[in-house]
């Protein structure tokens, strides 16, 4: 074999595993979801597995003083200007090396070749996760608006939980039609473009597919998560309702974004299902790592006691959107998550 293949694929290797050891490590250290973790560094470990089984000579044929490529910086090389920029740089330099070597495997293992092509696609897939996915928020205000709860205008009212800084909006309408929701969805989006709210559909997969919503929240008998995942996109989050351990623990196993705690207390919104009570957030704080909110006539009058709990983050619905001003009580419920 020509000594220049082998350093091509020396040059590139080190290139692919070092921008997957960096975003490896950042999300290791910086993100709760292990099961991206564990897919990057999986992936890492198959590349060398692959590229060993070639049985080549890279090492002896390295000559690193002597590679060009050391004196030449790249465009915008050190143009970090935050976690995101650092995670589309290795990602690029992790898929073009992968390329380089598929097609210079090409020439000495077609099988090898086909392997890392596999690679190459899965790393598409894990850049779209990552780089567009947003974490969940810690200390979550999470506000449910469902239109005919609403005492001022539905529109008003997401805007007046926007300007005070929610976290999550969800819109949760169980009696619209798809046709009329799907208008609604819109027009809220639009109004959430320059904010950091994040925007999740209650129930309705297909309208959260449609409208490139941050995510769905599902029932616990609606939809099972793998076929969720195959309607939705990577970066898409899945929440899950929970009233019991067993079923938080399934959600958390199974890669959901995060889970409703509840309802902690008897509420009209939540008819079908019993109260849970307040010991139930101390369950999940005992034995789950998945980030909540806890929800279920979470308002004034019971706010100081669910805090006591120490909840991750509360959905409040119509605390806010049934209220005179719900920018004021929107500011209010963020002051008690914050506290």
């Amino acid at each position: 074999m020509a000594f220049e293949v082998e350093r091509i694929l020396d040059a590139n290797m080190n290139r692919l595993t070092e921008g997957l050891r960096v975003i490896e490590d950042h999300i290791r250290f910086n993100s709760s979801s292990d099961l991206v973790f564990e897919k990057i560094k999986g992936l890492r470990h198959a590349v060398v597995s692959i590229v060993n089984d070639c049985d080549l000579n890279l090492l002896s044929n390295r000559f690193a003083q002597n590679d060009h490529g050391r004196q030449v910086e790249g465009i915008n090389e050190y143009d970090r200007s935050d976690e995101s920029d650092l995670f589309k740089a290795n990602f690029k330099r992790a898929q073009q090396s992968c390329r380089v070597i598929e097609e210079t495997l090409k020439a000495i293992s077609i099988d090898s070749a086909k392997k890392i092509e596999k690679l190459r696609y899965q790393l598409y897939d894990l850049e779209q996760m990552i780089v567009l996915h947003k974490p969940f928020p810690l200390n979550c205000l999470y506000a449910l608006v469902t239109q005919s709860l609403c005492k001022k205008d539905s529109l008003d009212v997401v805007k007046m939980i926007r300007d005070a800084g929610a976290d999550v909006i969800q819109l949760r309408e169980k009696n619209m039609e798809d046709s009329e929701f799907i208008d609604w969805a819109r027009m809220v989006k639009e109004e959430l473009i320059d904010s950091n709210i994040s925007l999740i559909i209650n129930d309705k997969i297909h309208i959260a597919q449609l409208i490139d919503a941050t995510g769905v929240h599902l029932g616990q008998g609606d939809l099972n998560i793998l076929d969720a995942k195959k309607l939705l996109k990577p970066w898409q989050w899945i929440g899950r309702s929970t009233s019991a351990l067993a079923v938080a623990k399934k959600a958390e196993e199974e890669g959901h974004t995060y889970i409703g705690v509840g309802p902690l207390f008897p509420t009209d919104t939540k008819k079908h299902r019993g109260a849970v009570g307040l010991n139930y957030i101390s369950e999940i704080n005992e034995n789950i790592a998945l980030p909540y909110v806890s929800i279920g006539a979470v308002n004034r009058a019971s706010i100081d006691q669910v805090m006591s709990y120490k909840p991750k983050g509360i959905a409040v619905c119509t605390g806010i959107i049934s209220a005179d001003d719900p920018y004021a009580e929107t500011l209010f419920y963020k002051s008690k998550i914050k506290e």
